[in-house]
C-alpha cells in the first residue's frame, strides 16, 4: 500500500513540475534556459582522469546527480534552485573506473572533502576546482576557470549577477 501511495506522489512531482527536486538534471550548457528561482553554479575541473559524473547535495533538497560526457580541464555549469542550504560536493566518478552499487553498497564513487556553501540569490556562483587525480577540492575562485567558464558560457552567463566573485570586466 505504501508503495503505491509513494508512486502516486512522484508521478504528482513530475506531472506538476512544482519544484521537485530532480534527481538527475542536465548540464547546462551555452544555449540553456533557466528558471527564474535558480543559480548558475561553476565548477572547474583539473586532472588526467577524464570527470563524467557529479553528485551535489545540500541540506534542504535531495541530492541532484549529473552525468555529462567525460571531461577534464575544463569548466562544467548546473543549476541549483535557490535559496540553498548546506551545498557541497559529495561524490564523483571518472572514465574507465566503474562505479555502482552491490546490493547498498557503493563501490568506485570518490569522496570530496568540501566546505558546505548557502547560496541565497539568483546568479552566477564560482564553487571551485576538482582535481580528478587526487580529489582534492579549491574552493577558490581562480581567475583563469572563470574566464574560461565566461567565454566557454557567453550565452547563459550574459548579464547574471556574480554572486561570490568580482565580475572579470570590473578588474
Amino acid at each position: 500500500m505504501q508503495k503505491k501511495y509513494i508512486t502516486i506522489l512522484l508521478a504528482a512531482c513530475a506531472a506538476l513540475n512544482s519544484g521537485c527536486a530532480t534527481m538527475y538534471p542536465p548540464v547546462l550548457n551555452d544555449d540553456s534556459v533557466l528558471s527564474e528561482d535558480s543559480a548558475v553554479i561553476l565548477m572547474a575541473v583539473e586532472g588526467q582522469a577524464a570527470l563524467n559524473y557529479v553528485q551535489i547535495c545540500s541540506a534542504n533538497i535531495s541530492c541532484s546527480n549529473f552525468y555529462f560526457p567525460e571531461t577534464t580541464n575544463d569548466v562544467i555549469a548546473f543549476s541549483m534552485k535557490v535559496p540553498v542550504n548546506g551545498m557541497n560536493i559529495a561524490s564523483y566518478t571518472v572514465a574507465g573506473r566503474g562505479a555502482g552499487y552491490i546490493g547498498s553498497s557503493p563501490f568506485g564513487y570518490r569522496t570530496v572533502n568540501a566546505e558546505d556553501v548557502a547560496i541565497t540569490d539568483t546568479g552566477v556562483f564560482f564553487y571551485g576546482t576538482l582535481n580528478t587525480d587526487t580529489g582534492a577540492f579549491d574552493q577558490n575562485v581562480d581567475n583563469g576557470k572563470l574566464s574560461f567558464a565566461y567565454q566557454k558560457y557567453a550565452n547563459l552567463l550574459s548579464g547574471k549577477t556574480a554572486i561570490n566573485f568580482t565580475p572579470l570586466t570590473n578588474r
